[in-house]
This record gives structure tokens, C-alpha cells and sequence, in this order.
């Protein structure tokens, strides 16, 4: 065991009580001086109050006025001195009053102080005495624990044979009855379980089917209403066809039909991102038509070039009729000239047949012609091959829809 400290010596009273008579003196010459200061200073203001009042102007009053100051003044100090004796009283009582509170506030710390030391020194006395203690008490606990032991070992052995005789017996009966009941149940559960994988299995395979179909069902829906919306936006020629096409781009997700076509419609989108219509087109072919016309009666010899030329052509234009559209379509290839060539593309496009028209452009022999008839061909091609990507959308619309029938 551990060595014993030696004991601490017990605190000195007198030694801890000395600071405590200390505080309390300077607390009461404290509380006598205040009282003094505060007595002094009423007495001052008193005599101030009387010399100000009744003790003014004496030497000036008659035998009769005399008299009555100093009834007055006796009534006065009379009263006077029942409320100085009221409000000393009621003074030193508030007095006493804070000198007791700090007398116990003193008190109740040095208290506290001495309690705290107090204890701590009980703390070691008491942890000495259990040190003295506890190896006594281990040795006698060893002792005590040997001859248990050795009775215990004693009686077990007794206790062993005829126990473990009449457990066996008994044990064999109950584990015998168990395993039936234990078979038996397990067979049941065995079969129940059985029922049971087949038919969460049945329902497994239902339930993949009807979310497989289900998702496949919504991204097909997704896919129409984009390819729908982009239709409608490509037909009405409104400048949000792009954020059309970057919609269904996400719906579509790897499907390549749509993503190709979705491709090709941006690349004869317009500047601006909108898609030319047919109307549009078609409203603006008469004033392509008569410029290209007055290309073609400028010519290209000597002279036709500059403002010259384009007067004498704007000139011809009006005074020379224009060749009709149907008598163009029954001219035949060899008699056409650049002229007959923009009056059947005119009737193609009034017809809505745009490969027709692009067709007869692409016949165009003058290049002032050509040069000015060159961004509505373009148009015409792209809107061709839009319209090529619109029925190709539709086509594939259908096919996932009746991949959805089967």
C-alpha cells in the first residue's frame, strides 16, 4: 500500500477571527462618522432656517412683537425637535439597518471562507483515516474470500452431481419436444416463405414493368409536346425557335433521329434565330422577281453597269410587259431565257412548291441576276430543309408513340 501523509494541522480560530473584528470596527466607525456628518449637516441647515426667519430683524421689534416671536419660536423648536427626534430615530434605524447587512454580509463571507477551509482539512483527516483503514479491511477481506472459496467449492461439488443428473434428464425431455415443435414450425415458415417469394417475385416483375413503361410513356409525351411546341414556333416564324430546339435537346436525350434533325434546323436558322415562312417568302418572291427582271433586260455588255444601266433597265421593266407565269411554265427549256426562269420560280413558290423554285434559280444565267436573286434562294433551301426536318420529327413522333401500342 501506499505511504500515509501526515496530518495537516487544524486551522487557528483566532488567526482566521482577527480579520473579521478588523471589518466589523471600521464598519461601526464607518457608520458613527456618517451618522455625525449627517447630524452636523441638519443642525447647520437648521440654524440657517431660523436665523433666515424667526431670529431676523430682533433688534427692530416692539415690547408686544417680542413676545410673540418667541412664542413663536418656542412653538417652533417644539415642533422642530419632535421631528428632528422622528427623523433621528428613523435615521439611526436605517443606519443600524445597513450596518447589520454589512456586518452579516462580512460575517456570512468569512464564513464561507472559514467552512471552505474547514472542510478541506476534514477531507484529509478522513482520507487519512481510510487510508489506515483500507489495508485492514483488504486483508481481511482476502481472508474472508479464501474461506468462502473453499466452503463454496465444497458445496459445489455436492450440488454439481445430483443438479447436473436431474438437468440432463430433464434437458433431454425438453430439447426432444423443441426440435419437434422447432421442425414442424420451420417446415410451415419454409412454405409460407416459399408462397411468399413467388408471389413478391410476381409482383416484382410487374411493378419493373409498369415503371419502365410509365417512364418510357412520360419521356415519349416529353419528346411530342417539344417536338410540338418546336412546330409551332417554326410555323408562326417566332425568333424563340432556338430555346425550342434546346428544350427538346434535353428531353431527347440520346435519341439521334431527333438530334440530327434538331442540328440541321440550326443550321438554316436566320440571324436573329427565326425560321422564314412561306408567306414571308411568298410576299417577298414579286419583289425579287422584279429586281431580278431588271437585271436581266440591263444585260451584261458595254454600259450596263453603273446608274446608267440600272435606269435603262428600270426603264424596260415598265415600258416591256412581263412574261406571264403560266406561259413561262409552257415554254420549253431550251427557249427560256433568265426572265422566263424567275416567272416559273414565282409561280412555284405561289404554288408552295419550293424545290421547284430553287430549281429554276439555280438555271439563272446573268450574274447580276443571280447575284440578286442569291439570299432569297438561300432562304428558299433553308426553308426546305426545315420543313425536311419538320416531317422528320413528326415521322419520328409517331414511331415512339406506337412503340408505346405494343
Amino acid at each position: 500500500p501506499a505511504p500515509i501523509p501526515a496530518p495537516t494541522t487544524t486551522p487557528d480560530l483566532s488567526s482566521s477571527l482577527a480579520p473579521i473584528a478588523s471589518k466589523a470596527t471600521k464598519i461601526k466607525m464607518d457608520s458613527i462618522k456618517e451618522a455625525s456628518e449627517e447630524l452636523s449637516i441638519v443642525s447647520t441647515a437648521l440654524k440657517k432656517e431660523l436665523d433666515n426667519t424667526i431670529l431676523a430683524d430682533l433688534d427692530n421689534l416692539d415690547a408686544p412683537a417680542l413676545r410673540y416671536r418667541i412664542v413663536q419660536l418656542a412653538a417652533e423648536m417644539q415642533e422642530r425637535t419632535k421631528w428632528e427626534a422622528l427623523r433621528l430615530k428613523e435615521f439611526m434605524s436605517q443606519a443600524e439597518k445597513s450596518t447589520a447587512e454589512k456586518y452579516t454580509s462580512l460575517m456570512q463571507e468569512q464564513r464561507l471562507k472559514f467552512e471552505e477551509l474547514l472542510a478541506k482539512n476534514l477531507r484529509e483527516q478522513e482520507d487519512l483515516i481510510e487510508r489506515k483503514n483500507l489495508r485492514a479491511k483488504q486483508e481481511d477481506m482476502a481472508k474472508l474470500r479464501e474461506a468462502f472459496e473453499k466452503e463454496w467449492a465444497e458445496r459445489r461439488d455436492g450440488w454439481s452431481k445430483t443438479y447436473v443428473a436431474e438437468l440432463e434428464v430433464q434437458l433431454g425431455e425438453e430439447l426432444a419436444k423443441s426440435k419437434a415443435a422447432y421442425a414442424a414450425d420451420l417446415e410451415a415458415r419454409n412454405n409460407a416463405m416459399a408462397a411468399l417469394q413467388g408471389r413478391l417475385q410476381e409482383l416484382q416483375n410487374k411493378v419493373n414493368q409498369g415503371g419502365q413503361y410509365e417512364a418510357k410513356s412520360e419521356k415519349v409525351h416529353r419528346i411530342v409536346g417539344g417536338v410540338m411546341g418546336l412546330i409551332g414556333s417554326i410555323e408562326a416564324g417566332d425568333a424563340d425557335v432556338k430555346a425550342h430546339i434546346n428544350t427538346l435537346k434535353m428531353v431527347a436525350g440520346d435519341d439521334k433521329v431527333i438530334l440530327a434533325a434538331l442540328k440541321n434546323v440550326e443550321k438554316n436558322l436566320k440571324s436573329g434565330g427565326a425560321v422564314p415562312t412561306l408567306s414571308e417568302l411568298q410576299e417577298r418572291c414579286k419583289n425579287v422577281k422584279d429586281q431580278g427582271r431588271t437585271m436581266a433586260l440591263i444585260g451584261e455588255g458595254p454600259g450596263s453597269d453603273g446608274l446608267v444601266g440600272l435606269v435603262q433597265g428600270q426603264l424596260y421593266s415598265v415600258v416591256m410587259s412581263a412574261v406571264d407565269d403560266k406561259v413561262a411554265m409552257n415554254k420549253k427549256d431550251k427557249d427560256l431565257t433568265d426572265e422566263d426562269r424567275l416567272a416559273r420560280a414565282s409561280y412555284h413558290v405561289r404554288t408552295g412548291k419550293l424545290q421547284g423554285a430553287i430549281t429554276e434559280l439555280g438555271f439563272l444565267s446573268g450574274p447580276k441576276v443571280k447575284k440578286v436573286t442569291k439570299d432569297y434562294k438561300k432562304d428558299l433551301e433553308a426553308k426546305l430543309a426545315i420543313d425536311d426536318c419538320v416531317s422528320i420529327l413528326k415521322l419520328r413522333c409517331s414511331a415512339l408513340n406506337n412503340s408505346m401500342k405494343g
